[in-house]
């Protein structure tokens, strides 16, 4: 996806919520990514973005995988969270999310 959409301006970032440096630069390695990784050591940036699903969690909880579109604006456009029996379908769904707020983009903008 993030090759798709890379002349489209969005960015794709992986965030290590929580975990060592090492744990994380270990992970990543292994699991090839070659999107930018961002540590959150301190659960603060996965708090701003928790939209109110879990609220009861502590910073230490709160990295559970997910999938959102966060819009120049910082306002969460798409959430879901993330599991091995629907992972497929939930990508379908940020997909076709994020097309639709691309197409909506670029009808709002006055064109040349």
């Amino acid at each position: 996806m993030a090759k798709k959409y890379k002349d489209r301006g969005v960015e794709f970032l992986v965030i290590g919520t929580g975990e060592p440096k090492n744990l994380t630069t270990r992970l990543v390695t292994q699991a090839g990514f070659t999107l930018p990784v961002l540590l959150d050591r301190d659960g603060r940036v996965a708090i701003a973005y928790n939209p109110g699903i879990m609220p009861e969690l502590r910073p230490s909880e709160v990295a559970i995988a997910a999938n959102l579109i966060i819009d120049p604006e910082g306002k969460i456009q798409f959430f879901s969270l993330l599991d091995s029996k629907h992972f497929d379908s939930r990508l379908v769904k940020l997909q076709q999310r994020l097309d639709n707020l691309l197409q909506a983009n670029k009808a709002t903008k006055p064109g040349p």
